[in-house]
């Protein structure tokens, strides 16, 4: 197997798919990964699919694996599939070893990927030699078959009943019956009526004249019941032992004949056209003569004029045709210029005709080169531009009012534009209203500090309030939560300040004081406040948290979390907490509702930092991706050694810099306590 893998990634999950690319990169360290996390970045990939195993995860958020699995052996069958998921059931894992799956692995076992992967792959090597000699086998097939039973035309025998003895395989490309379908019936059977008899003079003319052949047109039926033209060359082999009959060379002429007939119908189309149009048409030979013209032109330009002769139009001192009522000469007309081989297009010019007064008309034309001479000739069009010219001079008049109602409007609308103004001023005073509101009821910095030895603490709104909160409980056990509320602005803010006030009461009032119970309460009520059960909403709406609770006399930390992690530092030595995949308040299918807990004994100096999702989200950089939680982690690993006031500057920095002009996501909120 080699040791250079392309592996597509279907996997939504971040930090799963860091621990898919971290297990596989072990046993092959040049592996590349594409990561494709829904359906909107999966489609394109199937266009230019260029990859060596595909693992993907079960439930994606707007298709399956099943359908990942289903999309790829459309266009790559024999590519290796590992299905990777955190739950599979026996029926399940039976459902999609059926589909084709080659092999799944629970999440839960990563460390069986890679020999999965060298299972998977050796299979899948096995199984394209096997169908590469497969085709190449039919490839000679077809090669021999072609050479010995295939021409482009047809090969027909008929015996002395006209019965068919036989026909060459090429016969259903034309007519659409396979050769055994025609052999022993008559072949007048499949003859157009029209063409029958024609058919039998040309056979008894044929009659006794042994190799003479005489060539005809012939209609055959085909199966559809339509009928194809075929040039049919016939001759009388009954003499001749083994062939006894007429033989018939047929060869399709049905493309032939249709642009024939449409050749003809074109012109007899472009006849009716040309007698059909509003637009006069002129066509003038080299010297400017006019040659032909249509019935529209003799309307548009008067019969006088069109009738002349070359002599007479060149003898006249001046014409009636004119430019803006101007005569004149007869160099300068159209249909002279055109046929010199100078384009018009879109001139405006002003002609008397036989009609009462005149008309405006708008003229375009261009030189056309006769086939085989040397001599231009000219198409001149004309349309009616009266109509157009009185439009004009009535839009002129229509702008000047427009202009008038438009200072009108532009008065209305910066009158509006103050009103608009005003509002918004009383707008941003609610919402900083809002934010003092939220600011008294949340902890902050400050609380932080008062109660560890040293912290950091990182709040950055995307708007002026925020979803995300910091919130404390100060006992004989100190319990800690960092939280982010489903969006942002008010709507989060508003989730921000519900959560708080379940957490005081479920551990100020009721005292539970475990945090893996105090989160399933938590879910409870904030379902309960959501009125959010069994409805669309409970996908939305919900609250990702991280909570510890320490016990400072025996130095013991216990966490749990929904969808929300906690590192945690002793020395260098750096542990990522993974919480419950879960969202308070939320409903996610098939997973445990129950939450973990995680005990930690820790030192004097051991650090625990809580996030949210706003700062590993962020897209910025040189590429505009994600931050990305691998790469925040692996910055608090390198600032360990600095105090925390000076790790809170380095966040920012980096912060800043990763993000340069793009807009905030979400509200930041990194907390770091020492103790």
């Amino acid at each position: 197997m080699k040791s250079h893998l392309k592996i597509l990634l279907v996997e939504d999950r971040e930090s799963d798919a860091e621990l898919i690319m971290y297990e596989v990169s072990k046993s092959f360290p040049d592996t590349q990964f594409k990561l494709i996390r829904n359906k909107k970045e999966f489609d394109p990939i199937l266009k230019s699919f260029d990859f060596d195993i595909v693992l993907s995860d079960y439930s994606l958020p707007d298709m399956t694996g099943l359908v990942v699995l289903k999309s790829i052996r459309t266009i790559a069958p024999e590519t290796p599939f590992i299905l990777i998921t955190g739950f599979l059931g026996e029926e399940k894992a039976i459902e999609v070893l059926k589909a084709g799956v080659d092999d799944y692995i629970l999440k839960d076992n990563l460390g069986d990927l890679p020999a999965s992967l060298i299972k998977t792959f050796n299979l899948f090597q096995e199984r394209r030699k096997k169908v590469k000699a497969r085709q190449d086998l039919e490839k000679r097939e077809n090669f021999y078959r072609a050479l010995i039973e295939h021409n482009s035309d047809i090969l027909l025998v008929v015996d002395r009943n006209d019965r068919i003895t036989y026909i060459s395989p090429i016969v259903k490309r034309y007519l659409g019956y396979n050769a055994n379908q025609l052999l022993n019936r008559n072949a007048k059977d499949f003859i157009h009526p029209d063409d029958l008899e024609m058919r039998v003079r040309t056979m008894l003319s044929l009659k006794g004249q042994t190799y003479k052949s005489k060539k005809f047109r012939v209609r055959w039926l085909n199966k559809n019941g339509t009928s194809v033209w075929m040039e049919s060359i016939m001759s009388d082999h009954r003499g001749v032992p083994g062939i006894n009959g007429f033989v018939c060379n047929l060869r399709s002429i049905d493309e032939f004949v249709r642009i024939e007939n449409e050749l003809k119908q074109k012109s007899e189309l472009l006849n009716a056209v040309m007698e059909s149009l509003r637009e006069g048409v002129v066509v003038t030979n080299h010297e400017g003569g006019i040659i032909h013209f249509n019935k529209s032109a003799i309307k548009l330009l008067g019969k006088k004029h069109l009738n002349m002769s070359l002599d007479e139009l060149k003898g006249m001192d001046t014409l009636i045709w004119s430019n803006s009522k101007v005569p004149v000469k007869f160099n300068e007309l159209p249909t002279y210029r055109v046929a010199q081989g100078e384009s018009i297009k879109n001139e405006e010019i002003y002609v008397e005709n036989d009609s009462e007064g005149g008309v405006y008309l708008n003229v375009n034309g261009r030189p056309l080169i006769g086939n085989g001479h040397t001599e231009h000739r000219g198409v001149v069009s004309f349309s009616d531009f009266t109509d157009v010219v009185h439009y004009r001079n009535k839009l002129e008049e229509t702008l000047s009012d427009l202009e008038k109602m438009i200072d009108e409007r532009t008065r209305d609308l910066q009158t509006a534009h103050l009103k608009l103004k005003e509002t918004h001023k009383h707008l941003q005073h609610s919402i900083s209203y809002a934010k003092r509101i939220q600011e008294a009821i949340t902890f902050n910095e400050n609380d932080v500090s008062k109660l560890f030895k040293d912290s950091l603490f990182i709040s950055i709104p995307k708007d002026v309030v925020s979803g995300d909160f910091v919130w404390l409980n100060v006992g004989q056990v100190t319990h800690f939560a960092v939280a982010d509320c489903t969006g942002h602005g008010v709507p989060g803010a508003m989730l921000s300040m519900i959560a708080n006030e379940l957490l005081d009461r479920i551990v100020g009032d009721r005292q539970i004081k475990r945090p893996e119970i105090i989160l399933e309460e938590l879910n409870t009520l904030m379902k309960r406040v959501l009125n959010s059960s069994n409805s669309v909403q409970e996908m939305h709406d919900g609250m990702d948290i991280a909570l510890c609770s320490i016990d400072a006399d025996h130095k013991i930390i216990t966490y749990s979390g929904a969808n929300n992690p906690a590192v945690y530092f002793n020395g260098d030595n750096m542990e990522l907490i993974l919480p419950n995949r879960l969202s308070i308040g939320g409903f996610m299918p098939g997973r445990v509702k129950e939450f973990d807990r995680r005990v930690i004994n820790y030192q004097e100096s051991d650090r625990l930092y809580f996030f949210t999702d706003g700062f590993q989200d962020q897209f910025g950089g040189k590429d505009d991706r994600k931050y990305s939680r691998k790469r925040l982690l692996e910055l608090l690993q390198k600032i360990q050694n600095s105090p925390m006031k000076k790790q809170k500057e380095i966040l920012l920095e980096q912060f800043a810099t990763w993000k340069k002009d793009k807009s905030q996501i979400d509200d930041v909120t990194i907390v770091g306590i020492e103790f």
